[in-house]
């Protein structure tokens, strides 16, 4: 009976690597992913006008936990962030205006989210790579969309196996937005504790910038809502994307965070979808990894599936459809 089970198991094993090869795809990651399309609790307008809290420069770090994005490589080439929302009954115009002069860097890092030393310089990775200087000519509709783009003048290559995200902010001030009590958007950001962001800075100072430490947060797991924007290169085929998504359900189950029938009614699809992907049959693939996204929402709706595990099955479920051309 082992050696047969083993043999069922190296069989699935050479389906599942016969499938078609992964290929560069187009992606969006918003992190946290539990606020993809819900709004974050806070807002934040560090670190692009400092001068709205009296501090004339900055210097602004914050880690994206590696878990939001799917296993393979990123070649991310744009960030974006959006508006916190507004009060319907006091609605904020369009804005626009240039922030002062940034270096942005991105890393690979050792450090957690709400684990970032005060000390900038150990959360830094080997990787470290300026990816935008200068000033950022930025506009919003103030309509809560992601529409405040940040194109990267270097691209930066994102393996999530090796680490959780770093950006990098130094602001070195001026700009048509930095003047004091000067109107300027609120970021869209979450705090909570536990999620997969949180940021250190350098408190009020007449050269922040400079400063090698900064405080610790006194919200304490505050971090913008951020869109990544990258060419993406999965370390697995669809059909090893979709098993290993099965798993990841199965061990929600195990875990008790989901009931067995609420992890069938997750894993039906997905089994359907590997079917048709064992076969080369995309479009009903397409289909089927639609019908599990639905299914998940479903949960979050009504309160039966954690935030965080529901926007990991969500945004797997995204590559693996974005990397089948759905």
């Amino acid at each position: 009976m082992r050696q047969r089970h083993l043999t069922a198991a190296a069989a699935l094993c050479m389906l599942l690597c016969a499938a078609a090869s992964p290929a560069q795809v187009q992606v969006t990651i918003v992190v946290p992913g539990a606020q993809a399309t819900t709004d974050g609790q806070g807002d934040n307008q560090f670190p692009f006008n400092p001068r709205s809290v009296g501090t004339s420069t900055i210097r602004y770090q914050q880690v994206y936990g590696a878990r939001e994005f799917p296993p393979g490589r990123y070649l991310i080439s744009q960030l974006a962030f959006r508006t916190d929302p507004q009060d319907p009954n006091f609605p904020v115009p369009p804005f626009s205006g240039t922030t002062g002069t940034l270096q942005i860097d991105l890393s690979t890092t050792s450090a957690s989210p709400d684990g970032l030393s005060t000390t900038f310089a150990n959360n830094l990775g080997p990787d470290n790579t300026t990816v935008f200087t200068g000033h950022w000519v930025l506009s919003t509709a103030n309509n809560g969309a992601f529409d405040m783009i940040l194109n990267l003048t270097t691209p930066f290559s994102y393996d999530p196996s090796r680490g959780n995200l770093l950006m990098d902010v130094r602001n070195f001030g001026g700009g048509s937005i930095d003047v004091p009590n000067n109107f300027f958007v609120d970021f869209d950001a979450q705090t909570t504790v536990g999620d997969s962001v949180s940021r250190v800075y350098t408190g009020q100072s007449g050269d922040g910038v400079n400063l090698p430490t900064g405080i610790p947060d006194p919200l304490g797991s505050l971090g913008l809502v951020t869109r990544f924007s990258a060419a993406f290169e999965p370390s697995q085929t669809p059909a090893q994307q979709t098993q290993a998504l099965i798993d990841r359900v199965n061990a929600l189950a195990t875990g008790g965070v989901l009931n067995r029938g609420q992890a069938n009614g997750l894993t039906q699809p997905l089994e359907n979808a590997l079917r048709s992907l064992l076969i080369n049959k995309l479009a009903p693939a397409c289909s089927q990894l639609s019908d599990f996204q639905q299914e998940v929402n479903g949960l979050l709706n009504q309160r039966l599936l954690p935030a965080q595990e529901g926007a990991a099955l969500l945004g797997a479920a995204a590559v693996i459809r974005a990397a089948l051309g759905c």
